[in-house]
């Protein structure tokens, strides 16, 4: 096959492609849902990635004080904290601290929270508890219960461990399903092809006689093939896109806050941090 005819070859994929309206049609549809189809499932992947990095206090475990304890008390705990393995930092909040800050993200009971002071704070001492390796925190967890003084443990951990098996569940669906619709396409791809073959019947045997070579008959049916990849593939990304969008446009808009609220209620509520002293410490 000469350079010279490479443009021939390449027009007669583009008559190929039009010939057969009604099976190119039917390829450019189905290869457009196998695109679409796995492309949702790895975009919910990525934005369960999303939530997870916009958790608040993900790598920190609250740990609460008992009421009534004296300074001496949480003095001996954080002494045996900064004993725990596997903790990078802490970082203690004050009953002072977290009443005031209780008050600035919940000022619709700040009068009612005005009525406390120093003595009836109801708000524990709290150590913020950091670490790095989310396969060690149970360990600190059952540590933090461990020591004498903690009334209570939270972390966010079940939040981190349930967006993981529901990524892993999205994975394996996307992937199984990837390769199903892959073996469609090409199935049909190939009956498109095929059938383009049958209608040129006469013209391809017209060309081994006066001596065309196989890559000469061959090409135009792989220019057709790519042609319709590319087609599929630049409509099944505008599809994806406006989709994204007007999902996520719908979901700010009407639902965002009652989803994310049902979502939550399933998980230890999260709390910002607050301005403290941090005591840093290596093992």
């Amino acid at each position: 096959m000469k350079i010279r005819s490479i443009p021939h070859l390449i027009s007669q994929g583009f008559i190929s492609f039009f010939r057969n309206g009604a099976m190119t049609t039917a390829s450019i549809a189905v290869l457009i849902f196998c695109m679409i189809l796995p492309g949702t499932f790895f975009l919910l992947i990525d934005n369960i990635d999303r939530f997870l990095e916009g958790i608040d206090d993900l790598y920190v475990i609250n740990a609460y004080v008992m009421n009534g304890a004296g300074e001496e008390d949480i003095r001996g705990i954080e002494e045996q904290i900064s004993k725990i393995e596997h903790v990078s930092a802490y970082t203690q909040v004050t009953s002072d601290e977290g009443l005031e800050a209780l008050k600035e993200r919940a000022p619709s009971i700040k009068e009612i929270l005005n009525r406390y002071d120093s003595e009836t704070n109801p708000v524990p001492h709290t150590f913020k508890v950091e670490f790095s390796d989310f396969d060690e925190v149970h360990s600190i967890i059952r540590d933090l219960n461990a020591i004498t003084g903690i009334d209570e443990v939270k972390s966010q951990i079940s939040v981190y461990e349930g967006a993981n098996r529901l990524k892993s569940l999205f994975r394996v669906i996307g992937i199984w399903i990837m390769v199903i619709l892959f073996v469609v396409a090409i199935l049909v791809i190939m009956n498109t092809v095929k059938l383009t073959v049958y209608s040129r019947r006469q013209e391809i045997a017209i060309m081994r006689y006066i001596g065309a070579t196989s890559a000469f008959v061959i090409a135009p049916f792989i220019v057709e093939g790519v042609i319709i990849g590319i087609v599929s593939a630049v409509i099944a990304l505008g599809i994806q896109f406006c989709l994204y969008e007007i999902t996520v446009d719908m979901v700010g808009t009407y639902g965002g806050t009652a989803i994310l609220d049902r979502i939550m209620r399933r998980f230890p509520k999260t709390e910002k941090p607050l301005t403290a002293s941090k005591a840093k410490f290596e093992h």
